[in-house]
């Protein structure tokens, strides 16, 4: 076994702390003859299959926030949100869109350990909320994404009233 007292072991234990965490088994089976599952039966849903638009993608940069850390592609969001480069970000959605397929390097995300408690215990690494940076042009990617399925569910009545934080202001 490895000694915590050399970086190696502090490592593994960080590591295997945030491993844990963040891959825990989940039943991802879901019961088909569910009402909730079939929503999808009694709505038209031609607006969720259309191709994604320069403005689709103007819409979903524009909200990113600025002055943040970026991912690990380095991209701040700021340039993705200059006219110049829009055009790369909506040919890369439209890609993916239409292949339902992303790049592998979205599935990495750099995450940084944040204290949960001022007066905790600071080399317990269950004494930190890991937090996920992901790079600038998935993000905005996820927002194109989550505007046209809020846009839909509002359209179509979907949401419950239980579920007003999922509405837009």
């Amino acid at each position: 076994m490895v000694s915590l007292t050399n970086d190696i072991g502090k490592i593994f234990k960080w590591k295997h702390a945030f491993q844990t965490l963040l891959n825990c088994e989940t039943d991802t089976h879901f019961d088909e003859n569910n009402d909730t599952v079939n929503i999808l039966e009694h709505h038209n849903t031609e607006q969720l299959n259309q191709g994604i638009s320069l403005h689709d993608v103007h819409i979903a940069v524009r909200s990113l926030n600025k002055n943040k850390a970026p991912g690990h592609d380095e991209i701040p969001v700021e340039v993705i949100q200059s006219e110049p480069c829009i055009h790369f970000p909506h040919r890369l959605f439209c890609v993916c869109f239409e292949t339902g397929k992303i790049p592998n390097s979205w599935n990495l995300g750099l995450i940084t350990p944040v204290k949960k408690q001022p007066m905790s215990d600071k080399r317990d690494p269950t004494n930190y909320r890991g937090i996920a940076v992901t790079g600038s042009i998935y993000k905005a990617y996820c927002a194109v994404i989550n505007n046209r399925l809020t846009k839909w569910a509002e359209d179509n009545n979907v949401f419950a009233d239980e579920q007003n934080g999922f509405r837009r202001k």
